[in-house]
């Protein structure tokens, strides 16, 4: 099975970051599983890596 590479457009990705700079911890989570969900397959590691969050949190 090849691996799925999920293309988000940078300004987006700098979007997420200035949103989770506003963010409590709590908050982070909830906004970071959203986006997971939103993003589909690779979602987890897309978040986790724009983020810096634990992929454990962003998939719940």
């Amino acid at each position: 099975m090849a691996a799925v590479e999920v293309v988000i457009p940078e300004a987006v990705e700098g979007h997420v970051k200035v949103v989770f700079d506003q963010l409590n911890e709590k908050h982070r989570r909830w906004v970071a599983a959203l986006l997971s969900e939103v993003v589909g397959h690779g979602g987890t590691k897309w978040v986790s890596e724009v983020t810096g969050l634990d992929p454990k949190p962003c998939a719940k």
